[in-house]
Order: structure tokens, then sequence, then C-alpha cells
């Protein structure tokens, strides 16, 4: 069985707390999919919100 594809996205709507997604999809996740879904369910508007690919966690050991 194939792995699914997984994407960290931090979004920033306007004037709100940003939130942190993890994207999980069959096919390759880009930055133009991942807009689109947000359009469709959030009314994402590339003007006033952004999206960010964020890379997993770095663990740091103080």
């Amino acid at each position: 069985m194939k792995k699914p594809y997984n994407q960290l996205v931090l979004v920033e709507f306007r004037n709100c707390a940003p939130f942190l997604y993890k994207m999980v999809s069959d096919k390759p996740i880009t930055l133009d999919n991942v807009v689109q879904h947000f359009i469709d369910t959030e009314d994402f508007n590339d003007e006033k919100d952004s999206i960010t690919f964020v890379d997993e966690i770095t663990e740091v050991k103080l």
C-alpha cells in the first residue's frame, strides 16, 4: 500500500491567530492545491491571508 503524502502548513488568516494544519493526500501536495483547498473551504484570500509550508519539527536538547 502506498504511503500518503503529508505536509505541515501554517495558515494565517486576516486578523486571526495562525493555524497549523497537517495536509494528507494520495497525490503530491503542492502550494496550488493547498491554496485551492482553503479557497473552497475557508474563503481564503491570497491578498490578505498567507500559507507557508513548514518542515517537520526539529528537536533540540538543552
